[in-house]
Protein backbone atom coordinates (compact mmCIF):
# COMPACT_ATOMS: atom_id res chain seq x y z
CA UNK A 1 0.00 0.00 0.00
CA UNK A 2 1.13 2.96 -1.38
CA UNK A 3 1.53 6.07 1.45
CA UNK A 4 0.47 9.63 1.43
CA UNK A 5 3.19 12.12 1.46
CA UNK A 6 2.49 15.17 3.86
CA UNK A 7 1.95 18.48 2.21
CA UNK A 8 5.23 19.50 3.57
CA UNK A 9 7.05 16.24 2.52
CA UNK A 10 5.39 16.48 -0.89
CA UNK A 11 6.51 19.93 -1.56
CA UNK A 12 10.14 19.45 -0.22
CA UNK A 13 10.43 16.80 -2.99
CA UNK A 14 8.45 18.63 -5.59
CA UNK A 15 10.60 21.93 -5.58
CA UNK A 16 14.23 20.64 -6.05
CA UNK A 17 12.46 19.19 -9.43
CA UNK A 18 10.22 21.93 -10.37
CA UNK A 19 13.62 23.94 -9.81
CA UNK A 20 15.43 21.66 -11.99
CA UNK A 21 13.33 21.40 -14.91
CA UNK A 22 12.69 25.15 -14.45
CA UNK A 23 16.47 25.35 -15.07
CA UNK A 24 16.67 22.79 -18.00
CA UNK A 25 13.77 25.10 -19.45
CA UNK A 26 16.87 28.37 -19.64
CA UNK A 27 19.49 26.36 -20.19
CA UNK A 28 18.14 24.47 -23.27
CA UNK A 29 17.10 27.87 -24.11
CA UNK A 30 20.32 29.88 -23.86
CA UNK A 31 22.73 26.98 -25.28
CA UNK A 32 19.75 26.24 -28.08
CA UNK A 33 19.61 29.94 -29.45
CA UNK A 34 20.29 30.23 -33.13
CA UNK A 35 22.88 32.84 -32.41
CA UNK A 36 24.66 33.76 -29.63
CA UNK A 37 23.05 35.35 -26.84
CA UNK A 38 25.71 37.97 -26.07
CA UNK A 39 25.08 39.29 -30.23
CA UNK A 40 22.96 42.16 -29.09
CA UNK A 41 22.96 44.84 -27.38
CA UNK A 42 24.04 43.82 -24.12
CA UNK A 43 26.72 42.16 -25.31
CA UNK A 44 27.78 45.29 -26.80
CA UNK A 45 27.17 46.72 -23.15
CA UNK A 46 29.37 44.50 -21.37
CA UNK A 47 32.11 44.92 -23.94
CA UNK A 48 31.94 48.68 -23.26
CA UNK A 49 31.69 48.55 -20.03
CA UNK A 50 35.03 45.59 -19.78
CA UNK A 51 36.86 47.89 -22.03
CA UNK A 52 36.03 51.10 -19.81
CA UNK A 53 37.47 49.08 -16.44
CA UNK A 54 40.40 48.21 -18.30
CA UNK A 55 40.89 52.07 -19.19
CA UNK A 56 39.73 53.61 -16.04
CA UNK A 57 41.85 50.49 -14.38
CA UNK A 58 39.19 48.84 -11.79
CA UNK A 59 39.31 45.89 -14.70
CA UNK A 60 42.85 44.16 -14.31
CA UNK A 61 43.52 43.65 -18.35
CA UNK A 62 43.74 39.63 -17.86
CA UNK A 63 39.92 39.95 -17.18
CA UNK A 64 38.81 39.70 -20.74
CA UNK A 65 35.65 39.37 -22.82
CA UNK A 66 36.95 36.12 -23.48
CA UNK A 67 37.55 35.01 -19.51
CA UNK A 68 33.97 36.64 -18.74
CA UNK A 69 32.54 34.30 -21.33
CA UNK A 70 34.29 31.27 -19.64
CA UNK A 71 33.34 31.95 -16.82
CA UNK A 72 29.96 32.27 -17.56
CA UNK A 73 29.90 28.85 -18.88
CA UNK A 74 30.99 27.64 -15.43
CA UNK A 75 28.18 29.34 -13.88
CA UNK A 76 25.87 28.40 -16.28
CA UNK A 77 26.13 24.77 -15.54
CA UNK A 78 26.97 24.87 -11.93
CA UNK A 79 23.05 24.59 -10.78
CA UNK A 80 23.01 21.34 -12.86
CA UNK A 81 25.77 19.59 -10.40
CA UNK A 82 24.04 21.39 -7.12
CA UNK A 83 20.59 19.96 -7.84
CA UNK A 84 21.37 16.97 -8.95
CA UNK A 85 22.69 16.13 -5.63
CA UNK A 86 19.47 16.18 -4.13
CA UNK A 87 17.17 14.31 -6.94
CA UNK A 88 19.31 11.46 -6.99
CA UNK A 89 19.67 8.89 -4.86
CA UNK A 90 23.44 8.86 -2.57
CA UNK A 91 24.10 5.59 -5.28
CA UNK A 92 23.98 7.45 -8.56
CA UNK A 93 26.23 10.37 -7.24
CA UNK A 94 29.06 9.56 -8.94
CA UNK A 95 27.15 9.37 -12.27
CA UNK A 96 26.55 13.68 -12.23
CA UNK A 97 29.61 14.60 -13.92
CA UNK A 98 29.81 12.10 -16.36
CA UNK A 99 26.21 12.96 -17.19
CA UNK A 100 27.33 16.62 -17.31
CA UNK A 101 30.03 16.03 -19.83
CA UNK A 102 27.54 14.01 -21.40
CA UNK A 103 25.01 17.05 -21.51
CA UNK A 104 27.74 19.29 -22.43
CA UNK A 105 29.30 17.14 -25.52
CA UNK A 106 25.23 17.03 -26.79
CA UNK A 107 24.79 20.67 -26.66
CA UNK A 108 28.63 21.46 -28.50
CA UNK A 109 27.98 18.64 -30.92
CA UNK A 110 24.36 20.42 -32.01
CA UNK A 111 25.95 23.87 -31.90
CA UNK A 112 28.24 22.44 -34.22
CA UNK A 113 25.69 22.75 -36.73
CA UNK A 114 24.12 25.65 -35.94
CA UNK A 115 25.18 28.28 -38.55
CA UNK A 116 25.38 31.09 -36.04
CA UNK A 117 26.69 28.89 -33.35
CA UNK A 118 30.43 28.30 -32.15
CA UNK A 119 31.11 24.85 -30.96
CA UNK A 120 34.03 24.88 -28.49
CA UNK A 121 35.79 21.96 -26.21
CA UNK A 122 36.62 24.50 -24.14
CA UNK A 123 33.06 25.06 -23.50
CA UNK A 124 33.45 21.30 -22.73
CA UNK A 125 35.75 22.05 -20.33
CA UNK A 126 34.02 25.15 -18.54
CA UNK A 127 30.64 23.47 -18.41
CA UNK A 128 32.27 20.18 -16.85
CA UNK A 129 33.93 22.15 -14.18
CA UNK A 130 30.43 23.73 -13.08
CA UNK A 131 28.87 20.39 -13.02
CA UNK A 132 31.46 19.73 -10.83
CA UNK A 133 31.82 23.00 -8.51
CA UNK A 134 27.54 22.73 -8.21
CA UNK A 135 28.37 18.85 -7.28
CA UNK A 136 31.11 19.56 -4.58
CA UNK A 137 29.13 22.70 -3.00
CA UNK A 138 25.86 20.32 -2.61
CA UNK A 139 27.68 18.00 -1.03
CA UNK A 140 29.80 20.22 1.06
CA UNK A 141 25.97 21.80 2.11
CA UNK A 142 24.58 18.35 2.78
CA UNK A 143 27.32 16.74 5.13
CA UNK A 144 27.41 20.71 6.95
CA UNK A 145 24.01 20.19 7.53
CA UNK A 146 24.37 16.40 9.19
CA UNK A 147 26.79 17.62 11.65
CA UNK A 148 25.37 18.48 15.07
Amino acid sequence: MKQSLSPSRSVTQLAPRAVFVLYLLVLGFIVLWPSHVDDNTAGGFVDALMQRGHTEGWLPLWFTYAVLEWLSNVVMFTPFGFLLVWLVRPQLRSWILVWGFLLTCAIESTQFFMPDRTSSWLDILANTLGVALGLLLAVFIKRCAKRP
